[in-house]
């Protein structure tokens, strides 16, 4: 046995999306400040940049979107794998998910200042600011994340940290 030890060197860009795998499910990479896991995109649907990207209970490394209807169907059922960050990843394909780091995300149309805490929108297919305490107690088992930017009433995109 070596004394030395290989990493494999990722020559693929975390913007490719492709058919068949091109490295290990839940290879994980770093890049620019953000760590990335090799993921399938099992749902019907595509998943969008700047989507959430979610796990069922016992789906590895293949993840889904726009199928949870409210917070605690989320908290019961499906957790955050990260958010598909540099391409849209078409169903039944596989791709790079940021999982931690700086990243933008797609918000539903509300206005969101810098500062504001941001959750996942019912449904999985967007992110929404937090206005209310109460809301708080709806929202026991999803992940939120500060905005780190601001805009507009219209929906857009907003700079988070996932960690």
């Amino acid at each position: 046995m070596s004394a030395y030890s290989y990493r494999e060197i990722n020559t693929e860009s975390v913007s490719a999306v492709t058919a068949t795998p091109s490295v290990q499910l839940g290879t994980r990479r770093l890049l620019d400040g953000r760590e990335y896991v090799y993921a399938y995109c099992g749902g019907a649907g595509d998943a969008n940049q700047g989507s959430p990207a979610i796990l069922t209970s016992v789906s590895g490394y293949s993840f889904i979107c726009n199928t949870f209807t409210t917070a605690a169907d989320f908290s019961a059922t499906f957790s955050l794998l990260g958010v598909v960050q540099n391409a849209t990843c078409a169903s039944s394909s596989y791709c790079w998910v940021a999982t931690r780091g700086p990243v933008s995300v797609y918000c539903d149309a509300v206005a969101v200042i810098a500062g504001d805490n941001v959750t996942m929108a019912d449904g999985g297919v967007a992110f929404t600011v937090i206005t209310y305490t109460s809301e708080l107690t709806q929202l026991v088992g999803m992940p939120f994340f500060r905005a780190l930017s601001t805009k507009g009433a219209a929906s857009g995109v907003v700079d988070v940290y996932l960690k």
